[in-house]
């Protein structure tokens, strides 16, 4: 009588199989929703950066941040072609938009407030930006080298 070769995996061989990937995904998920909060962070710094380059063209057409060129209120969607009520500018929201200090004929204040999954980001939550360059990072108080590392400076 001849022997027949068993072919397959063993209960243990299969367990240990399971252990390594539930290992290697309590590791693998956090730092992908990390890398996920801080690439969505920087479309959002993106897009403020790009309405402050709008509104300072604005301003050398017209001398003052609160009025277009053809005489109406500066808003959000005025400022460039493309709307800007929320980041990224298609798809699910990150974060909304919009001016935190209204427009004054020498100063604004954008905010990019956090929506979704975005909401996770307490380190940099709420990001501005203001007429004079001042960057900030509502998720912390006080702590400059927070705000460097949500604006990356």
């Amino acid at each position: 009588m001849t022997k027949k070769k068993v072919r397959g995996f063993s209960l243990m061989e299969l367990m240990v199989a399971v252990a390594v990937v539930g290992i290697l995904s309590m590791v693998a998920y956090p730092s992908y929703i990390n890398y996920m909060i801080r690439s969505n962070r920087n479309v959002a710094k993106s897009d403020l950066m790009e309405l402050q380059q709008n509104m300072e063209r604005n301003y050398s057409l017209t001398n003052r941040y609160d009025q277009a060129p053809d005489g109406t209120a500066v808003t959000i969607n005025s400022t460039s072609v493309i709307p800007f009520k929320q980041s990224p500018r298609t798809g699910t929201a990150n974060y909304n938009i919009t001016f935190s200090v209204a427009p004054t004929s020498l100063a604004y204040t954008f905010s990019a407030a956090p929506t979704g999954v975005q909401l996770k980001d307490t380190q940099c939550a709420t990001l501005t930006l203001t007429n004079a360059g001042v960057r900030g990072a509502a998720g912390v108080t006080g702590n400059v080298t927070s705000v460097n590392n949500c604006w990356g400076k």
